[in-house]
């Protein structure tokens, strides 16, 4: 219950680029190599094989025990025989019958459960959701419509635009690396320069938050904003529209969307939303071998940095980012309304994020 694979990745071919978007700057998702792949293929059929024989093995135990009561059984009551059933043959015993019958059984029960260990071993290992951009990871709240720019820039080829120029709608003019065949996808993802860009976890969701729920996003609050009301926000019966709630006075607050997600039913129908979705669920650092990783906290320079690696240093210019609204300063200021005990929660939520990307322990967040 996850993303699709490869989603959030985006391509230019000429450049040999791949990004990964993530939004608002993407279980943890495991590498699973080829070997253990093969290992669960072959002790799946060991299993099946196994249970082909424990099968027979029994069927044959089981018809030798009940042709011998039978017998004893029938001897006793020799009138019985003929009459137990008018499809029984008078000259065919009946455990026979019974031994073929459980047979089939367990032939079928054991190689049922066999496919059940069978998907439980490989769906696991379905690799690689979310990626976007041939060699780059977008995501949401990550000054992504910027990097999406400058890779729309190099897709159109020279002489190179201004990135900053670009005006048009930007989100769907790269293709995505789902497009390609799976022998592409594998042959790109092996050759061409990956790339992603994260943001600061917390900072990120409070950016998120202001975004679709204290700016008034209808989408939004249609999808999400009336159960965080109904769950958390006392509101049995939220309104079915935005415009609605606000004529009520009724407000989802940053910790009604805090408690939503550390609810233990968020995730049981769907996953997070990308935009609070962790990082790493969005761009599966553990699966994809990044060249290069940015931070919105030094977008100017990271963005110049990767311009170097890609020698087109002296052909872009890195357009102006906007203000962080959210600065790492107001992150405590955010978090007041936040009991201690959600904190701490909250943070081995999005702990992998924190690890994986450089960011620090908020130690100011995790004590009153």
């Amino acid at each position: 219950m996850d993303d699709k694979p490869y989603h959030h990745l985006l391509v230019d071919d000429m450049h040999g680029l791949i990004y990964c978007y993530v939004p608002k700057v993407r279980k943890h998702t495991h590498t699973k190599n080829f070997n253990k792949y093969l290992h669960s293929y072959l002790s799946v059929c060991l299993s099946i094989c196994l249970s082909i024989y424990l099968s027979i093995y029994l069927s044959i135990y089981l018809s030798i025990y009940l042709s011998i009561y039978l017998s004893i059984y029938l001897s006793i009551y020799p009138s019985i025989h003929p009459s137990i059933h008018p499809s029984i043959h008078p000259s065919i015993h009946p455990s026979i019958y019974l031994s073929i019958y459980l047979s089939i059984y367990l032939i079928l029960k054991l190689k049922l459960i066999s496919c059940a260990v069978l998907l439980e071993k490989l769906h696991p290992s379905i690799p690689l959701f979310n990626f976007i951009y041939s060699g780059s990871c977008f995501h949401l709240q990550v000054a992504c419509t910027n990097l999406k720019r400058i890779m729309l820039v190099l897709k159109n080829g020279e002489p190179y635009e201004d990135p900053a120029n670009i005006s048009i709608n930007v989100h769907n003019k790269l293709p995505r690396l789902t497009t390609f065949s799976k022998n592409e996808i594998q042959a790109k993802l092996k050759h061409y320069t990956k790339f992603l860009f994260v943001r600061d976890p917390f900072v990120r969701l409070i950016s998120a938050y202001r975004d679709k729920f204290e700016r008034l996003d209808e989408h939004f609050y249609t999808l999400y904003g009336r159960i965080i009301l109904h769950l958390f926000g006392n509101s049995p019966f939220p309104p079915k529209h935005l415009n609605d709630a606000i004529r009520l006075g009724l407000n989802i607050s940053f910790h009604n969307f805090i408690k939503y997600l550390l609810d233990s039913r968020t995730e049981k129908k769907q996953p997070f939303e990308p935009h609070w979705r962790q990082m790493y669920r969005l761009c599966h650092p553990c699966q994809i071998e990044y060249d290069f990783i940015g931070h919105q906290e030094t977008l100017q320079e990271d963005v110049q940095c990767l311009l170097q690696v890609l020698k087109l240093q002296d052909d872009l210019k890195v357009p102006p980012s906007y203000d962080n609204v959210t600065s790492l300063d107001s992150v405590q200021s955010w978090f007041r309304t936040v009991p201690l005990k959600d904190r701490r929660k909250l943070y081995k939520l999005y702990e992998k994020d924190f690890m994986l990307f450089g960011y620090r322990k908020p130690d100011e967040l995790s004590t009153d």
